[in-house]
């Protein structure tokens, strides 16, 4: 009887206390960070692969943009944390010499401490070339540059927006 009075008198409130931390941790990671929540579960997968890269945009450095290579070497995906929309995240195939947005918007994907993607189940490996592609990217593919030009709107008119992507020799 006294174990069950000490018990709810000093470790009951510590047990609600955490419990109540773990539900707190678990909402703020399912709002901000599904991805990586995703990934405790087993379904989602890190990239890591990080390339040496200088990117611009219309000739301005993005330092926040990651380029990571792909299991098979072939493939870059792209991804800019500051880009909301079909051009946060685009995949370069050079072997298939193409270049598409995912189907899938920035809530699937996560990145960490600047050097880990994580990329939902959903979003692994389903893109798709978007009609804006259609537009004629006019990608260009050498061993040390990728570039290609995207559409923006502006006003009522689209306007050419010329990316570049610069690998550094390691």
């Amino acid at each position: 009887m006294k174990f069950i009075k000490s018990f709810f008198k000093y470790y009951l409130p510590s047990l609600i206390f955490i419990v109540a931390l773990g539900i707190l941790f678990l909402v703020y990671m399912f709002k901000n960070h599904v991805p990586i929540l995703m990934f405790v579960f087993g379904k989602a997968i890190v990239h890591s692969n990080l390339a040496e890269t200088i990117v611009k945009r219309d000739g301005i450095e993005l330092p926040n943009v990651k380029v990571f290579i792909l299991e098979n070497g072939n493939q870059f995906l792209v991804y800019n944390p500051d880009s909301k929309g079909s051009y946060g995240v685009i995949i370069v195939d050079k072997a298939k010499f193409d270049i598409a947005s995912t189907n899938f918007g920035e809530n699937y994907y996560d990145l960490l401490f600047g050097k880990f993607l994580f990329q939902t189940d959903g979003a692994s490996a389903i893109y798709a070339s978007s009609p804006k592609w259609e537009l004629n990217p006019k990608l260009k593919i050498t061993e040390q540059r990728i570039s290609y030009i995207t559409k923006k709107l502006q006003g009522d008119d689209y306007i050419d927006v010329n990316h570049e992507i610069i690998f550094r020799d390691k």
